[in-house]
């Protein structure tokens, strides 16, 4: 080395000033992670000593070792940057961002998450961002690139129960847990929407391929038909209906009286009971100036209607009783906890199973005493009414639930982006690096590890300050805010 060849720079020098200091935070002492910090920078330190020249010059012998080695430490050097960048990127992870499509006052959701974080393993979290909102109040576009689904939430335009409610804001949802309908009698199809989330890959709760067959009924009367034709009627008691496509073929009724419900409607909407043969032809007529399809079951002269209902792995049996033949929809109705029987659980358990699997639904289920027969009429999914009685718990349960898959979900990114890494990894050692010795990949390998340690710990502190200052915030607003009357969902 001549003497006007000033060294390169150390490792450490080139540097200097992209070393991550942690914040202040609420569950680590600030001052011992400084110190792990400096120390673990200190201790595995790496220079290097080649002159300008020299490198010039051995880097125009590709095929000496030493062109070798200037190689490996410069790509060494690349890898380095590179993790550093990644360690920053890390540190400023953003929240879980969870859409809850619930337009009722009746629960909170932003109450129900407060305070939980999604645990992707022991060093890392993160916290559960939550938005609420109606079909109503929810428009969004799908972009082919990392933008994503990027969702502008209305102001409310029901009475709000948050404070973020009063206003518009834009919100790009990792998850999304809908509890409204997304098609009903009233035209309120909101299918675009969730054509948008299934585009970008946004995950649902349920799936989004379960929701679009379930809002119609002759596709989900079919798989359960399709069950009691493996399990046989005596293990799995369906109803049997008669499919009309349109009124033109609804000549000959198909035995009074019957119950016969027009397209795909819920809650009691769209049913009616048909009792001779010149109400069905009256209802006939009707039909025939509408575009719907129409079925017609018998009717049951039951005692009690029992809904089945299932959240993730809990299941839960009412047995609900009324004055009107329209359980659902008249008044007066008597409602009790019921024993979950085998006959049950196997039933909803079974049912669950279709379009791929749903984490929320309920059958409903009519008995009647005379012959102690049980008759399954249908099986509803994510947007079942909860008891009122029951509905904080069956929330949280849905919250629970909604938790599990979020952790799933982040826990299977994170193995898939570490498969990846690994494999990047290998193919740059195997092709960059065939000269490189133990000790310079144990060196690396020490220094990416503890680095990657030290983002953790700081993105995780970053993290917490964040959560905690939100929360303040939110406990602030809510404390001069005033919740809405209950409404229950219908059943």
């Amino acid at each position: 080395m001549s003497s006007g060849d000033a060294p390169a720079p150390t490792t450490d020098q080139q540097h200097e000033g992209q070393t991550v200091t942690p914040q202040a935070q609420a569950s680590i002492d600030a001052a011992t992670v400084a110190a792990a910090e400096q120390s673990a920078i200190t201790d595995v330190s790496v220079t290097s000593e080649v002159s300008d020249d020299q490198g010039k010059t051995e880097s125009t012998e590709p095929g000496t070792a030493s062109g070798a080695i200037d190689m490996s430490e410069e790509q060494r050097q690349i890898l380095l940057e590179k993790q550093l960048r990644e360690d920053a990127e890390a540190a400023k992870a953003q929240p879980f961002r969870l859409l809850v499509i619930d337009s009722t006052a009746a629960v909170s959701w932003y109450g129900l998450f407060q305070n939980h974080v999604a645990v992707i393993d022991a060093d890392t979290v993160r916290p559960i961002q939550v938005e609420q909102a109606g079909w109503d109040d929810v428009t969004l576009t799908s972009y082919p690139d990392s933008s994503g689904c990027v969702c502008i939430l209305t102001k409310s335009s029901t009475a709000p129960i948050h404070p973020n409610q009063s206003k518009q804001r834009s919100f790009k949802p990792d998850l999304v847990l809908v509890r409204n309908t997304v098609s009903n009698l009233l035209k309120t199809n909101c299918l675009n929407l969730l054509f948008g989330f299934r585009v970008a890959g946004i995950p649902c709760v349920n799936s989004a391929d379960s929701m679009l067959l379930c809002t119609h009924r002759p596709w989900v009367y079919a798989a359960l038909r399709d069950i009691e034709r493996r399990l046989g009627h005596d293990q799995f008691p369906l109803i049997h209906a008669t499919y009309y496509p349109t009124a033109s073929e609804m000549i000959i009724d198909p035995g009074l009286p019957a119950v016969v419900k027009i397209g795909s409607t819920h809650a009691g909407l769209g049913k009616m009971m048909i009792k001779d043969t010149e109400r069905w032809d009256d209802l006939r007529s009707v039909i025939a100036v509408h575009d719907d399809f129409a079925t017609a079951e018998p009717f049951v002269e039951y005692d009690a209607d029992y809904r089945v209902q299932k959240i993730g792995d809990h299941i839960r049996v009412l047995k609900r009783q009324s004055i009107h033949w329209k359980v659902n929809r008249g008044f007066g109705t008597l409602e009790e906890d019921a024993e979950v029987t085998e006959a049950f659980r196997r039933w909803v358990t079974e049912a669950a199973k279709v379009f791929g699997g749903l984490d929320i639904c309920a059958l409903d289920v009519l008995y009647r005493e005379s012959d102690n027969s049980y008759h399954i009429l249908e099986l509803n999914d994510t947007s079942i009414g909860l008891s009122p009685r029951l509905e904080q718990e069956d929330s949280e349960r849905i919250r629970d639930l909604v938790m599990d898959k979020i952790n799933c979900l982040l826990a299977s990114r994170a193995n898939e982006e570490a498969a990846a890494s690994q494999a990047a990894g290998v193919a740059t050692g195997s092709a960059t690096r065939p000269e490189a010795s133990t000790d310079d990949d144990a060196a690396t390998s020490e220094v990416a590890a503890l680095k990657l340690k030290i983002s953790k710990l700081t993105a995780k502190n970053e993290q917490l300050e964040q959560q905690r200052a939100r929360l303040e915030a939110d406990n602030a607003a809510l404390s001069q805010h005033q919740p809405a009357p209950r409404q229950c969902n219908v059943m």
